[in-house]
């Protein structure tokens, strides 16, 4: 009898183990299963509340008490689209220029709006082609590729300094696991391998360590990479 009780005790401790490890197992899939739907509607509640506590004060006192959730961010979108309409024919665009000309004239006020205007042309802007190229760049030695993406062409004052006839162009290189820090360099196109990857999911694998890129291939087949020319 007492040459098996170390016997159960082992048993016990081993089903034990075993539970504690399902239990562990089963939380952690909970928890990569509803923390981002969690994280998603909390970020997309709070900003339709946000939107709604600007817009409800423009709505007259006796509307306010029907004010459905949402309804000031439609009316924002609704805005912004009129606002991009009317603006996008000639008058509006000379109604845009004779705005910037006047701003640019204001010492304080045109070194906060045009860096801000270049970045919404830059990132948001429907003709903007920066920031849409995945590219590999040799980074922080030649014998390493980093995920990069093309910002823009450098002046050819670049060109210039490098003396050099190649095409130099603008690259930002992130820092995992932040997509907001990292290296802005200048880079030769004949040094970048460009990758058939989209921008989002080129940032997924920053932010997730490579863990997000870790996927099924898609059913078109490996991404071809290709060098810049």
């Amino acid at each position: 009898m007492s040459a098996s009780s170390p016997r159960i005790g082992d048993h016990v401790r081993r089903v034990q183990a075993s539970l504690a490890a399902r239990l562990r197992t089963y939380f952690l899939n909970g928890l990569v299963l509803t923390a981002p739907v969690l994280i998603t509607a909390y970020l997309v509640i709070t900003t339709i509340r946000l939107i709604d506590g600007w817009v409800e004060p423009l709505f007259p006192p006796g509307w306010r008490s029907f004010a459905v959730p949402g309804l000031g961010l439609i009316l924002v979108i609704s805005a912004l689209t009129l606002v991009g309409a009317v603006l996008g024919n000639v008058m509006g665009r000379w109604l845009v220029s004779l705005w910037e000309g006047l701003v640019t004239r204001l010492p304080v006020i045109r070194s906060i709006y045009n860096p801000v205007k270049q970045v919404f042309d830059t990132v948001i802007s429907p003709d903007a082609v920066s920031f849409r190229e995945v590219v590999l760049a040799p980074f922080p030695h030649p014998d390493v590729r980093s995920i990069a993406f093309v910002t823009g062409k450098a002046p050819p004052s670049v060109a210039s300094a490098m003396k050099s006839g190649e095409a130099w162009v603008y690259v930002y290189i992130p820092t995992a696991p932040s997509a907001y820090a990292g290296f802005l360099t200048v880079m030769p196109r004949s040094q970048l391998i460009a990758v058939d990857m989209p921008v989002d999911e080129a940032l997924s694998s920053v932010v997730s360590l490579g863990i997000a890129g870790n996927q099924p291939e898609r059913s078109k087949g490996t991404a071809e990479s290709r060098s810049i020319r």
